[in-house]
């Protein structure tokens, strides 16, 4: 791969630390470090590090954010190794994701009380805009649920950040030219699906709730409320999985396809995402797409073949 096609994340980095968008700004360098980590490029993968905790420290004008950021970028080399040994789509993205949100998260637990005063500033800044006294008085009561949400909501945003480096990296290696050292990417984002095993984590956090609302504990609603914002975010992609992998296997135009997602989007039918992300666990919902859409199929010989997905779930 020419090492021209690794300038655009550079430019989309300085943009980014130009607007103050951090640690985007380092989450999108992470995607050239997984490149050059899966492909067993060693004095590549040195190189890269470097650049990026210069250029991170020339757009925030500060050595050490640049070496916050530097850190941010090294989620890269687990979901390298990861891509490497064959790791699925959603493997490396939840490598991806838990090794960024390790370093927010350590950072977050360092200076938790500057960021909680962050945070309470932030919400007080957006009630002050709002001329509705009732929704004003309504996001400064969260003044206080900061600590159960914040924490998993910043998972959230690692997770679908993630997702979208999985693919950008996925990729750049399917762009590349067979040569033994890239490795063949696995899977797909629409095949996706998360571990059987997270649903007993999701019953786990459930239990909590329910202990919570019984027994008030900061401790529990701690764990419970971030746990459960994190796995919501986790299934509630694979809902959109589950949706996206419909569209493509029963041929619906695209434009169809953008309005469908689009209502599903703005609506409160996106809960739904999450239902399905989640009792997908049981139902194999692809599976029952994939049976339908064959089904179909072979009453309307006549129409379009339809080989399937390239991949297996």
């Amino acid at each position: 791969m020419r090492a021209t096609l690794l300038i655009p994340f550079y430019v989309t980095s300085l943009a980014l630390s130009v607007a103050g968008l951090s640690p985007l700004n380092a989450m999108v360098l992470a995607v050239p470090v997984a490149w050059a980590v899966s492909c067993g490029r060693r004095g590549w993968t040195v190189g890269l590090i470097m650049l990026n905790m210069l250029t991170l420290s020339a757009g925030r004008g500060s050595l050490l954010a640049g070496a916050v950021g530097t850190l941010v970028s090294l989620s890269g080399v687990p979901a390298g190794y990861r891509t490497r040994r064959g790791g699925w789509f959603g493997e490396v993205a939840a490598v991806f994701a838990l090794a960024a949100f390790a370093v927010l998260g350590l950072q977050m637990a360092l200076y938790w009380n500057e960021n909680l005063a962050q945070w309470q500033h932030f919400l007080d800044s957006q009630a002050s805009q709002i001329t509705e006294s009732e929704v004003a008085e309504a996001i400064s009561a969260w003044r206080e649920y900061l600590p159960y949400v914040v924490p998993g909501s910043i998972f959230a945003g690692c997770y679908m950040v993630a997702l979208l480096q999985t693919q950008v990296l996925f990729g750049l290696l399917r762009r590349m030219e067979p040569d033994g050292c890239a490795p063949q990417p696995q899977g797909r984002f629409i095949l996706s699906r998360p571990a059987d095993t997270l649903v007993w984590l999701a019953i786990a956090v459930l239990a909590g709730l329910v202990l919570d609302y019984f027994r008030s504990s900061d401790a529990v609603r701690f764990i419970a409320w971030n746990l459960g914002i994190a796995l919501s975010a986790v299934y509630w992609f694979n809902g959109l999985g589950i949706v996206l992998f419909g569209l493509e296997v029963f041929r619906v135009p695209v434009w169809v396809g953008v309005i469908l997602l689009g209502l599903l989007v703005v609506t409160s039918l996106q809960s739904m995402l999450l239902v399905f992300g989640f009792l997908d666990t049981w139902f194999d919902h692809r599976l029952v797409l994939a049976r339908l859409a064959a089904a179909r199929a072979q009453q309307n010989p006549n129409g379009p073949e339809d080989n399937g997905p390239s991949d297996e779930p």
